[in-house]
C-alpha cells in the first residue's frame, strides 16, 4: 500500500489548501470531480455542491461511504508550506484528511479486482460544519435511489492513539441546539439604576441560573451540557444597559433530555424576566440529532479490524452523519491521530490544528477490508 500512502499524503496536502465553507466548496467539488473522472468514474452531483460516485457491481443493495468535504472560518495559524490560501478558510476539523481517505480509496477500487456483496457509494458531502449537508443528500433521495442498505464514515482525532479506530455502538454523537437569547431591558443613567431595568445583571443572573440545569434538573445518569458562549450588551461604563445579547449551546444524547433541557430554558427565561423586570426572548436552532451506531455494524467492524478497532467514549460533539443512521443502519469511528508530537496536540478546530498525514493511509485500508468482508 505504499503507493497509496504517498496518494493519500498528497491529496491531503492539495486539499489543504484551498479550503472552503458549507455550500462554498466549488474549487473543492471540481477538485474531486476531476479527480474521479481520470479513474474513470461518473461523478454525480448532490447538495448543492457535493459529489458522488456509484460503483455498480451488479448487485442488489448498496453500501455507502461518506466524507465531509468542507471547511471553517478559521484564520490558519500552522507553519505548514501547505497551509491555506483562501485567507480566513482553514481546514481545522481534518475534512482534507477525510477526502484524501475517500479519493484514495477511489483510486483503490479502480485499480484493484474487487467483488464486493453490495455496490458501493462513495458520497463527498457538502456542509457539515453548518448547515448539515447529510440531511440535503438524503432528501434528494439517494438512500432510496440505490437501495443503500448500510453507511460507514471516518472521523481523524487528536484525542486518541495515532493509527487506532475508535468507537462504541449505541448512542456516540450529542445532538445539538443553538440557544440565542436577548434579555430587554431599560436605560438610565448608571447613577440612577433605579430609573431604568438593567439588562446586563438580568443576563449574568440568566447565565448563572442556566448552568444550574445540568447539575439540578438533570438525572445524574443522563449526560447534557450547556454552555453560554456569548455575552455582548452595553454601551457606556455609566449607563444601565437596556439590551444584552447571549448565545450558546446545548447537547444531549436522546431527545426526551433535550427537550427537558429545552423546557427548563424556557421557564428559567420566563423567571428571569419576572425576576428583573426585563423581557427576555429565547429563539433556539435545532441542529443535528444525536449520532447512534449501529450495534450490528459496530460488532461485525470489531471482527474485521480486530484489536485495532477499540471501545471509546460517547462524545459531546455533533455530526450531521446522524441523519443517515436515523435512516439506516450506520458506523461512525474515530481515526485517532495522536502520536505524542506537540505540534499534533492541538484540538479539532483550533487555529493551528495539524497531523501526521502518514496516519491516513490506515483509514484507506479500514474501507477496503470493510468493503471486502462485509
Amino acid at each position: 500500500m505504499h503507493t497509496y500512502t504517498n496518494e493519500a499524503i498528497k491529496l491531503r496536502r492539495q486539499l489543504h489548501m484551498i479550503p472552503e465553507t458549507g455550500f462554498e466548496e466549488h474549487k473543492t467539488s471540481e477538485f474531486i470531480r476531476s479527480y474521479l473522472k481520470n479513474l474513470g468514474y461518473k461523478p454525480i452531483t448532490t447538495a448543492k455542491t457535493g459529489v458522488y460516485t456509484f460503483c455498480d457491481f451488479q448487485k442488489e443493495d448498496t453500501v455507502l461511504f461518506r466524507c465531509d468535504i468542507d471547511a471553517l472560518p478559521v484564520t490558519e495559524e500552522t507553519s505548514l508550506g501547505f497551509a491555506s490560501v483562501h485567507p480566513g478558510n482553514m481546514h481545522a476539523c481534518g475534512h482534507d484528511g477525510h477526502m484524501a481517505m475517500m479519493l484514495t480509496f477511489a483510486k483503490y477500487l479502480a485499480e484493484n479486482e474487487v467483488n464486493p456483496d453490495h455496490n458501493v457509494i462513495l458520497l463527498f458531502q457538502p456542509a457539515e460544519e453548518n448547515p448539515g449537508g447529510a440531511k440535503y443528500v438524503i432528501e434528494e433521495g439517494i438512500i432510496e435511489k440505490y437501495n443503500v442498505r448500510r453507511a460507514y464514515s471516518l472521523h481523524l482525532s487528536p484525542s486518541h492513539g495515532y493509527g487506532r479506530f475508535h468507537a462504541k455502538s449505541g448512542e456516540f454523537f450529542a445532538s445539538g441546539v443553538e440557544l440565542y437569547i436577548t434579555v430587554t431591558g431599560k436605560a438610565s443613567h448608571g447613577a440612577s439604576p433605579h430609573s431604568g431595568k438593567d439588562a446586563i445583571l438580568a443576563g449574568c443572573a440568566l447565565v448563572s441560573a442556566l448552568h444550574t440545569i445540568v447539575s439540578r434538573d438533570l438525572n445524574p445518569i443522563h449526560d447534557g451540557v450547556i454552555t453560554i458562549g456569548t455575552i455582548n450588551g452595553g454601551s457606556a461604563m455609566n449607563v444601565i444597559a437596556d439590551t444584552v445579547r447571549l448565545s450558546g449551546t446545548l447537547r444531549a444524547f436522546n431527545n426526551e433530555t433535550k427537550e427537558l433541557m429545552l423546557n427548563r430554558v424556557r421557564e428559567v427565561c420566563m423567571g428571569i424576566g419576572l425576576t428583573y423586570g426585563v423581557d427576555v426572548k429565547f429563539s433556539p436552532v435545532y441542529c443535528y440529532p444525536p449520532l447512534i451506531n449501529d450495534e450490528k455494524l459496530f460488532i461485525e467492524a470489531k471482527s474485521i479490524l480486530g484489536d485495532n478497532l477499540a471501545e471509546t467514549d460517547k462524545v459531546m460533539m455533533s455530526e450531521d452523519f446522524s441523519y443517515f443512521a436515523e435512516k439506516i443502519p450506520s458506523l461512525m469511528m474515530f481515526l485517532g491521530t495522536d502520536d505524542g508530537k506537540e505540534e499534533h496536540q492541538y484540538p479539532l478546530h483550533s487555529p493551528k490544528f495539524d497531523f501526521d498525514d502518514s496516519v491516513l493511509i490506515k483509514g484507506v485500508e479500514a474501507f477496503v477490508n470493510i468493503v471486502k468482508k462485509i
